[in-house]
Protein backbone atom coordinates (compact mmCIF):
# COMPACT_ATOMS: atom_id res chain seq x y z
CA UNK A 1 0.00 0.00 0.00
CA UNK A 2 0.75 3.46 -0.39
CA UNK A 3 1.67 6.31 2.41
CA UNK A 4 0.26 9.54 2.27
CA UNK A 5 -3.67 10.29 1.65
CA UNK A 6 -3.75 6.46 2.02
CA UNK A 7 -2.38 4.87 5.44
CA UNK A 8 -2.49 8.64 6.81
CA UNK A 9 -3.13 11.63 5.93
CA UNK A 10 -2.78 15.71 7.17
CA UNK A 11 -5.68 18.30 6.65
CA UNK A 12 -5.15 21.33 4.79
CA UNK A 13 -4.15 23.55 8.22
CA UNK A 14 -1.88 20.75 9.28
CA UNK A 15 -0.17 20.69 5.80
CA UNK A 16 0.36 24.62 5.68
CA UNK A 17 1.88 24.25 9.45
CA UNK A 18 3.83 21.42 8.54
CA UNK A 19 4.62 22.90 5.05
CA UNK A 20 6.32 26.21 6.80
CA UNK A 21 8.47 24.46 9.48
CA UNK A 22 9.56 22.35 6.24
CA UNK A 23 10.29 25.91 4.40
CA UNK A 24 12.19 27.56 7.61
CA UNK A 25 14.53 24.17 7.42
CA UNK A 26 15.66 25.05 3.73
CA UNK A 27 15.96 28.46 4.63
CA UNK A 28 17.74 28.21 7.51
CA UNK A 29 20.19 26.22 6.04
CA UNK A 30 20.59 28.92 2.96
CA UNK A 31 21.14 31.57 5.03
CA UNK A 32 23.69 29.98 7.10
CA UNK A 33 25.31 29.42 3.82
CA UNK A 34 25.25 33.56 3.18
CA UNK A 35 22.32 33.36 0.43
CA UNK A 36 20.43 37.06 0.34
CA UNK A 37 16.53 37.31 1.25
CA UNK A 38 16.02 37.22 -2.52
CA UNK A 39 18.61 34.48 -3.72
CA UNK A 40 16.88 32.41 -0.91
CA UNK A 41 13.66 32.99 -2.25
CA UNK A 42 14.83 32.23 -6.55
CA UNK A 43 16.57 29.05 -4.64
CA UNK A 44 13.46 28.00 -2.75
CA UNK A 45 11.46 28.54 -6.17
CA UNK A 46 13.36 26.70 -7.93
CA UNK A 47 13.88 23.22 -5.51
CA UNK A 48 9.99 23.59 -5.64
CA UNK A 49 9.74 23.05 -9.33
CA UNK A 50 11.72 20.31 -9.26
CA UNK A 51 10.72 18.60 -6.69
CA UNK A 52 6.99 18.50 -8.21
CA UNK A 53 8.69 16.76 -11.16
CA UNK A 54 10.24 14.18 -8.72
CA UNK A 55 7.64 10.93 -9.92
CA UNK A 56 9.32 11.19 -13.31
CA UNK A 57 9.90 7.33 -14.18
CA UNK A 58 13.34 5.95 -13.36
CA UNK A 59 14.43 9.46 -11.32
CA UNK A 60 15.62 10.09 -8.24
CA UNK A 61 15.05 12.69 -5.78
CA UNK A 62 16.20 12.28 -2.62
CA UNK A 63 16.72 14.87 -0.14
CA UNK A 64 21.04 14.32 -1.25
CA UNK A 65 20.37 15.39 -4.66
CA UNK A 66 18.20 18.27 -3.49
CA UNK A 67 21.12 19.29 -1.62
CA UNK A 68 23.52 18.80 -4.52
CA UNK A 69 20.92 20.65 -6.97
CA UNK A 70 20.79 23.47 -4.82
CA UNK A 71 24.82 23.84 -3.81
CA UNK A 72 25.23 23.69 -7.64
CA UNK A 73 22.74 26.02 -8.31
CA UNK A 74 23.39 28.68 -5.59
CA UNK A 75 27.54 27.57 -5.91
CA UNK A 76 27.08 27.56 -1.89
CA UNK A 77 28.32 24.53 0.10
CA UNK A 78 25.14 23.33 2.55
CA UNK A 79 25.37 20.79 5.12
CA UNK A 80 23.17 18.11 4.32
CA UNK A 81 23.70 16.33 8.29
CA UNK A 82 22.00 19.61 8.92
CA UNK A 83 18.82 19.26 6.32
CA UNK A 84 18.14 16.34 7.24
CA UNK A 85 18.31 16.69 11.00
CA UNK A 86 15.77 19.86 10.37
CA UNK A 87 13.29 18.00 8.34
CA UNK A 88 13.67 15.15 10.42
CA UNK A 89 12.62 17.26 13.78
CA UNK A 90 9.54 19.05 11.44
CA UNK A 91 8.12 15.94 10.85
CA UNK A 92 8.22 14.47 14.11
CA UNK A 93 6.15 17.75 15.36
CA UNK A 94 3.70 17.71 12.57
CA UNK A 95 0.18 16.18 13.07
CA UNK A 96 -0.40 13.63 11.06
CA UNK A 97 -3.11 11.09 11.48
CA UNK A 98 -3.76 7.75 10.57
CA UNK A 99 -6.88 7.11 8.02
CA UNK A 100 -9.91 5.97 9.91
CA UNK A 101 -9.76 2.17 9.57
CA UNK A 102 -6.55 1.83 8.64
CA UNK A 103 -5.18 0.38 11.62
CA UNK A 104 -8.31 -2.31 12.06
CA UNK A 105 -7.56 -3.35 8.73
CA UNK A 106 -4.45 -3.94 8.95
CA UNK A 107 -4.37 -5.93 12.18
CA UNK A 108 -6.75 -8.20 10.79
CA UNK A 109 -4.62 -9.10 8.07
CA UNK A 110 -1.92 -9.67 9.94
CA UNK A 111 -3.82 -11.88 12.15
CA UNK A 112 -4.85 -13.21 9.18
CA UNK A 113 -1.15 -14.17 8.19
CA UNK A 114 -1.66 -11.48 5.04
CA UNK A 115 1.85 -10.50 4.51
CA UNK A 116 1.39 -6.40 4.10
CA UNK A 117 4.40 -4.15 2.35
CA UNK A 118 4.39 -0.40 2.01
CA UNK A 119 5.52 1.46 -1.16
CA UNK A 120 5.94 5.01 -1.12
CA UNK A 121 7.19 7.80 -3.31
CA UNK A 122 8.98 10.10 -0.38
CA UNK A 123 10.68 13.71 -1.31
CA UNK A 124 10.07 15.75 1.62
CA UNK A 125 11.24 13.99 4.40
CA UNK A 126 14.19 11.84 5.18
CA UNK A 127 13.87 8.20 4.83
CA UNK A 128 14.86 7.34 8.50
CA UNK A 129 11.83 10.08 10.05
CA UNK A 130 9.20 8.11 8.01
CA UNK A 131 10.30 5.08 9.81
CA UNK A 132 9.54 6.87 12.81
CA UNK A 133 7.13 8.54 12.61
CA UNK A 134 5.46 5.03 11.44
CA UNK A 135 6.64 3.98 14.78
CA UNK A 136 5.31 6.40 16.15
CA UNK A 137 1.66 5.95 15.14
CA UNK A 138 1.71 2.66 15.82
CA UNK A 139 2.17 1.00 12.73
CA UNK A 140 5.43 -0.19 11.68
CA UNK A 141 4.44 -3.77 13.72
CA UNK A 142 1.98 -3.96 11.20
CA UNK A 143 4.05 -3.49 8.22
CA UNK A 144 6.51 -6.62 7.17
CA UNK A 145 8.16 -4.53 4.68
CA UNK A 146 8.57 -1.18 3.78
CA UNK A 147 10.42 0.18 0.02
CA UNK A 148 10.26 4.24 0.09
CA UNK A 149 12.36 5.78 -2.81
CA UNK A 150 15.07 7.21 -1.28
CA UNK A 151 15.70 4.13 -0.30
CA UNK A 152 15.59 1.88 -3.24
CA UNK A 153 16.50 5.18 -5.43
CA UNK A 154 13.43 4.92 -7.92
CA UNK A 155 10.01 6.32 -7.05
CA UNK A 156 6.53 5.28 -8.63
CA UNK A 157 5.30 4.46 -11.35
CA UNK A 158 8.69 2.63 -11.72
CA UNK A 159 7.92 -0.84 -10.87
CA UNK A 160 11.84 -1.47 -9.34
CA UNK A 161 10.49 -0.36 -5.37
CA UNK A 162 7.41 -2.56 -6.11
CA UNK A 163 9.73 -5.63 -6.59
CA UNK A 164 11.80 -4.51 -4.06
CA UNK A 165 8.70 -4.52 -1.59
CA UNK A 166 7.26 -8.12 -3.34
CA UNK A 167 11.25 -9.46 -2.61
CA UNK A 168 10.97 -8.80 0.91
CA UNK A 169 7.18 -10.44 1.24
CA UNK A 170 7.88 -13.20 -0.97
CA UNK A 171 4.72 -12.56 -2.47
CA UNK A 172 4.14 -13.15 -6.54
CA UNK A 173 2.96 -9.88 -8.14
CA UNK A 174 -0.23 -11.36 -9.34
CA UNK A 175 -1.52 -12.71 -6.16
CA UNK A 176 -0.78 -8.87 -4.58
CA UNK A 177 -3.26 -6.12 -4.44
CA UNK A 178 -1.70 -2.43 -4.42
CA UNK A 179 -3.69 0.10 -2.53
CA UNK A 180 -2.72 4.01 -3.17
CA UNK A 181 -4.39 6.93 -4.30
CA UNK A 182 -2.42 8.39 -7.25
CA UNK A 183 -1.83 7.93 -11.03
CA UNK A 184 1.68 6.20 -9.66
CA UNK A 185 0.19 3.91 -7.52
CA UNK A 186 -2.01 2.63 -9.96
CA UNK A 187 0.39 2.63 -13.08
CA UNK A 188 3.36 1.60 -11.13
CA UNK A 189 1.46 -1.62 -10.03
CA UNK A 190 -0.27 -2.30 -13.30
CA UNK A 191 3.64 -2.27 -14.66
CA UNK A 192 4.78 -4.57 -11.82
CA UNK A 193 1.95 -6.95 -12.43
CA UNK A 194 0.34 -6.33 -9.25
CA UNK A 195 -3.84 -5.66 -9.49
CA UNK A 196 -4.44 -1.65 -8.43
CA UNK A 197 -6.94 -0.74 -6.17
CA UNK A 198 -7.85 3.35 -6.12
CA UNK A 199 -8.34 4.48 -2.32
CA UNK A 200 -10.64 7.71 -2.25
CA UNK A 201 -11.17 7.63 1.48
CA UNK A 202 -8.83 10.57 2.56
CA UNK A 203 -9.84 11.95 -1.03
CA UNK A 204 -11.01 15.09 0.60
CA UNK A 205 -7.96 15.99 2.64
CA UNK A 206 -5.69 15.57 -0.04
CA UNK A 207 -3.88 18.52 -1.88
CA UNK A 208 -6.25 19.70 -4.94
CA UNK A 209 -3.71 18.85 -7.45
CA UNK A 210 -3.88 15.12 -6.54
CA UNK A 211 -7.01 14.81 -6.32
CA UNK A 212 -7.63 16.74 -9.88
CA UNK A 213 -4.44 14.10 -10.74
CA UNK A 214 -6.71 11.08 -9.72
CA UNK A 215 -9.65 12.30 -12.64
CA UNK A 216 -7.19 10.66 -15.21
CA UNK A 217 -7.49 7.05 -13.73
CA UNK A 218 -8.76 4.69 -15.61
CA UNK A 219 -12.48 4.35 -14.55
CA UNK A 220 -12.03 0.00 -14.79
CA UNK A 221 -9.57 0.42 -11.52
CA UNK A 222 -12.25 -0.56 -8.55
CA UNK A 223 -12.09 2.67 -6.43
CA UNK A 224 -12.79 2.48 -2.86
CA UNK A 225 -14.37 5.24 -0.28
CA UNK A 226 -13.12 4.25 3.06
CA UNK A 227 -10.64 1.28 4.64
CA UNK A 228 -13.82 -0.66 5.63
CA UNK A 229 -14.45 -1.55 1.93
CA UNK A 230 -11.07 -2.07 1.43
CA UNK A 231 -11.31 -4.47 4.05
CA UNK A 232 -14.87 -5.74 2.47
CA UNK A 233 -12.91 -6.01 -0.72
CA UNK A 234 -9.87 -8.12 1.20
CA UNK A 235 -12.12 -10.13 3.19
CA UNK A 236 -15.96 -10.27 2.24
CA UNK A 237 -15.78 -10.25 -1.81
CA UNK A 238 -15.33 -8.69 -5.12
CA UNK A 239 -14.49 -5.18 -4.63
CA UNK A 240 -16.39 -1.93 -6.03
CA UNK A 241 -15.93 -0.65 -9.41
CA UNK A 242 -17.54 2.79 -9.45
CA UNK A 243 -16.59 5.55 -12.52
CA UNK A 244 -14.43 8.57 -11.66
Amino acid sequence: MDLWYTLIYQNAAERASYERARRAVWKGEMARAGLTRAELVRALSGLDAQSAQATLPARSWSLDDQVCWLALRTGRRLDPDRVHDGLARALGRATVHVTPGARHCLTRLRRAGVRVGLVSNIVHEPAPAIHALLGRLRLAPLLRATALSPEVRRPKPDPFAFHVCLGLLRAAPRATVHIGDSPADVEGARRGGLTPWLFLGADRFSPGAERRARRGVDPRVPRFASWAEVEHGLFGGDPPVRGP
